[in-house]
Parts: structure tokens; sequence; C-alpha cells
């Protein structure tokens, strides 16, 4: 009849973006979102094939493509935006900070070492070299 149940929904956004630890929060808010409104189909043990595929297409940018990331661009994600949030400063102005930050990391340890910082300093002061930086300040 084109209806899945929550928890057959649950298991074919799983099985769709190969994420057996989906956020379970978002799979309610696309459950939600895919309720047909009003009328006898607007049940809690049912949704729409037709309001998902809406939902997916409306989503295909933003939700989708973070549960389609691999974990670790879905962990920085998350954490450019929360520390955002935190720092009351839009997603994207951190994206950026975040990119520099990941440039000068070239270990990818999430720390900026001391040879590291030593050619950050050398970049963003316009030296030639790290040699052309004083030691002492």
């Amino acid at each position: 009849d084109g209806k899945l149940s929550l928890e057959t929904f649950r298991d074919a956004l799983k099985t769709i973006f190969e994420r057996p630890d989906l956020d379970e929060k978002l799979v309610e808010r696309a459950w939600k979102d895919t309720q047909p409104p009003g009328g006898e189909d607007n049940s809690d043990d049912n949704m729409d094939i037709n309001a998902f595929f809406s939902w997916y297409v409306a989503n295909m940018f933003s939700v989708v493509a973070q549960l389609s990331a691999d974990k670790d661009k879905a962990a920085s994600e998350a954490m450019v935006y929360e520390l955002a949030k935190k720092h009351d400063v839009t997603p994207y102005a951190m994206d950026k900070v975040k990119m520099r930050f990941d440039q000068f990391d070239t270990d990818k340890s999430g720390a900026i070492e001391y040879p590291e910082f030593k050619e950050m300093m050398t970049k963003m002061v316009g030296a030639t070299e790290s040699g052309d930086l004083s030691e002492d300040r």
C-alpha cells in the first residue's frame, strides 16, 4: 500500500545511508516530516512513501549530505557547528577557521605542534622561510 512502519523506516534509512548508528532525533524528525497531512492516513504507525521522497529531495543538500558523508567528515562538521554556536558566530565563519587550522595541522593530530606553529607564523607574517623569524619572539 506504499506505507512503512517507523521501525521499517528506521531500518531503511540505516540501509540507504549505510549508517547503523543513525541519530534517533534525526530519524524521528524525518518520520514526522514524512507523515501525510490530516485524514486517516496520518497515523503514528505508517508514513507515505511519496512524502519520504519529498522529504529526501527537500533535505538532500543538508541532512542527506551529512548522512552520506564519512564519519570523520560528519564529526568534523558537527564540531564546527557546535563551536560556531558556542562562540556565537556563523558555521560558515567557523568552517573557514577550521580550514585554516587544518591547513597548518599537517600531521592531522588535531593540535598545532611547534614546527607547524613556526610554519604558520612564517606564512602569516609574510616571511619567505621560518629562519627569517626571530626565535626570541
